[in-house]
């Protein structure tokens, strides 16, 4: 009895996944297109244009024995 569900809902899932994945780039490329407005292309990020940056090191601090 079970078993003809399983298989409804295993199809079911099955062709969702499908329509989705067809679906998603075209519909997401249009729907962006109308929701944001065209920005300009940003210069590329040279590695001089990044600050350097290193470790803090820090001193172990010890503590006393517990008696």
């Amino acid at each position: 009895m079970a078993r003809p569900a399983t298989t409804v809902i295993a199809f079911t899932v099955l062709l969702s996944v499908l329509a989705h994945g067809l679906t998603a780039d075209p519909l997401a490329k249009r729907y962006g297109s109308r929701l944001a407005p065209p920005q300009e292309v940003p210069a590329p990020v040279t590695p001089a244009d990044i600050p350097e940056r290193r470790l803090i090191r820090r001193t172990p601090t010890h503590h006393p024995p517990k008696a």
